[in-house]
């Protein structure tokens, strides 16, 4: 009897044993998926594209501040740490990081420390990303702009720039009266370039259920355990066993074989405690095995079921309508290959743009995937929609590529055209998502190009190009919109 109560309170104490040594390891398979998912690694990983996919947004991002002189060394040669906290934007802080004192010189330092998203997002940053996979950084002057309190340029002396690492960027400049100090300085960098930033659709896969994956493993090694037939010492490391044996494979070229579930099948078959579970055990490890074998395709299929995508605190003055997009290309599936569908904007007579919705139709893998997005300039924010998908587009390739339209939308200075009256709403509206054969007399009508905007007589006509009409209301309202006036570009007659 007491040999039995031994043996009981022997195999207690492996229970538990092996019910701590897992759950310091479900601890650390958390430990090691948040570390690997940390702001920092996520920025070296976006910057050296190892997983994800960067898009430029805009270049030349702004930061302006005034240069308290409280943050100014009395001495020269000494330096004032401050880190202070100029302005958050872009998912990103930027911080007047020191201000020191050299002779005649002050020399700012600035620096910007972007919070990332394991998905998607955006963030500023001093360097330009090349194609083969390095950046560069300029310090080009132009960047920087230094004036006193009575707009006079303090860059016209002495001066310098530079660019570090971390987004570090700094500008020295004279200043041989003090009393300029301390009336203040006024200082603009103009060098952050906004990036968006989109995660392979395996490494997303890869990246949320791999940790849940191997916790799920654990918790089938612990019910398989839990339904042991007969007490064994040792018997949790055993099931550990059999389970890695059978995921072991043996490559032939690009062919992976099950060799460790075939080792079983020979030498591990033979009658041992506990067999039944120590079978489903190597079974785990074959399944395991097989997950590998499936899983390109199944980051193929999960990846082009996406769901809308909400970015935040996109501000049109900072990025116009091609930021806009940009935006939209960065930060979801859509493609360079997306060709604009429709499009309607409605701004105030002042030219704040309150709404913007446009669709598109994207041709990924021979299949034509269609997709809404819409523009909310009062809370400044985008909203991609999916809208499914089909095999047959007929009218794709005599369409116009998203990124050529809004390219054209800048550079034609859309977002002044005008219709003929003077209302407080302005609605800017693409009638066709092709060029269009124009003959209508009756209408008040304009050609776009670099060149400006040009009147068109009816002894014209008729022309071909894309058609933009314009209408005003004195109110949002569907049936207020009037004074339609028609603006083709792109015309080819």
């Amino acid at each position: 009897m007491t040999t039995k109560v031994g043996q009981a309170e022997v195999y207690r104490k492996m229970n538990w044993r092996l019910l701590i040594a897992a759950l310091l390891a479900v601890g650390a398979i958390a430990t090691l998926w948040l570390y690997g998912n940390r702001s920092d690694a996520i920025y070296e990983r976006v910057m050296s594209r190892q997983g994800y996919d960067t898009t430029l947004v805009k270049e030349g991002i702004s930061t302006t501040f005034l240069l308290k002189p409280e943050w100014i060394p009395e001495r020269v040669g000494e330096e004032n740490k401050l880190n202070v906290v100029l302005e958050k934007k872009f998912n990103t802080t930027i911080l007047l990081e020191s201000v020191t004192k050299q002779n005649n010189d002050i020399y700012v330092q600035l620096t910007a420390i972007p919070s990332m998203s394991l998905r998607a997002g955006r963030y500023l940053t001093s360097s330009l990303l090349l194609d083969n996979g390095s950046f560069t950084r300029s310090g080009a002057v132009e960047r920087w702009q230094v004036t006193d309190n009575s707009g006079r340029d303090l860059l016209i002396g002495g001066y310098g720039s530079s660019e570090g690492p971390s987004n570090m960027a700094g500008v020295s400049f004279d200043i041989a009266n003090e009393g300029v100090l301390k009336e203040g300085v006024t200082i603009s960098y103009a060098g952050h370039n906004l990036y968006g930033y989109r995660q392979h659709d395996s490494g997303l896969i890869a990246s949320a259920w791999l940790p849940f994956s191997g916790i799920a493993v654990l918790i089938v090694l612990f019910l398989l355990y839990w339904r042991r037939e007969e007490e064994e010492r040792g018997l949790g490391w055993n099931l550990a066993g059999y389970t890695l044996l059978g995921c072991f494979t043996f490559s032939i070229n690009t062919i992976k074989l099950p060799l460790g579930f075939l080792v079983y099948l020979l030498f591990f078959r033979k009658p041992v405690p506990n067999a039944r579970i120590k079978r489903n055990a190597a079974l785990l490890g074959l399944t395991i095995y097989a997950t590998g074998l499936l899983w390109p395709a199944i980051s193929e299929e999960v990846g082009w079921r996406e769901r809308d995508v909400r970015m935040e605190a996109i501000p049109y003055e900072a990025l116009g309508m091609e930021g806009i997009w940009r935006s939209v290309l960065a930060e979801t599936s859509v493609t360079d290959q997306a060709k604009i569908s429709s499009f309607e904007l409605v701004r105030t007579k002042e030219g704040d743009v309150l709404k913007a919705e446009f669709r598109l139709v994207d041709r990924v893998n021979d299949e034509f995937v269609f997709s809404e997005v819409v523009y909310d300039g009062e809370v400044e924010r985008i909203k991609y929609s999916p809208r499914g998908s089909s095999d047959t587009w007929l009218q794709y390739n005599e369409g116009m590529y998203a990124a050529l339209f809004f390219e054209r939308f800048e550079k034609l200075r859309m977002l002044d055209w005008r219709p003929s009256g003077e209302d407080a709403y302005v609605m800017l509206k693409l009638l066709d998502d092709r060029p269009v054969q124009y003959a209508i007399n009756d209408a008040v009508k304009y050609k776009v190009d670099e060149a400006g905007i040009h009147p068109v007589a009816n002894d014209q006509l008729p022309i071909q190009g894309m058609l933009f009409t314009v209408g005003g209301a004195p109110y949002q309202d569907p049936s207020s919109w009037a004074g339609w006036t028609d603006y083709l570009f792109n015309v080819t007659n």
